[in-house]
């Protein structure tokens, strides 16, 4: 049997500080972003179909993240219409590098604020430098400095 979904997993303290920086960016009344454990290699398909995020992954839209078993980021992408065809469609880049993917998670936005993916996915590629995203690479977001109101992670 698979972990439980907990909401503070350890794969998701960097990735918590990216976003609250990024939300700096972002007007006041935008929605605050929710991490969703999407799906875990080790789950059966009982567990998939219990614990996977309600609508996952056809009703879906916004940023995923992939994870290898040690929890390390391998790839962040994004999906504007719904994460079906996107997520599954990296298994052949990770067996080229012989990697194995074990979790994935979801950033899902609502349909008015899905215009922010594009962005989200640049800005966490540029953060986080995953392994296997070869998009963006060598682009940065400069970084928020002397000011008493950059965020850190939430508690």
């Amino acid at each position: 049997m698979a972990e439980p979904v907990s909401p503070d997993m350890p794969r998701w303290l960097q990735l918590r500080t990216a976003l609250a920086e990024f939300r700096y960016y972002l007007a006041p009344h935008t929605p605050p972003f929710i991490l969703l454990a999407a799906n875990d290699f080790l789950w059966d398909n009982d567990e998939y179909k219990r614990l996977r995020p309600a609508g996952f992954p056809s009703r879906l839209r916004g940023v995923y993240l992939m994870y290898d078993g040690a929890g390390e980021l391998m790839y962040v992408g994004v999906a504007l219409v719904n994460f079906d065809k996107r997520v599954w469609s990296h298994d052949d880049l990770f067996a080229s590098h012989r990697a194995e993917r074990r979790w994935t998670d979801v950033i899902a936005l609502e349909p008015e604020y899905a215009f922010l993916s594009l962005s989200l996915e640049f800005f966490l590629i540029s953060r986080l430098r995953p392994k296997y995203n070869t998009s963006y690479s060598g682009y940065e977001v400069p970084r928020l400095t002397g000011s008493a109101d950059v965020p850190s992670a939430p508690d």
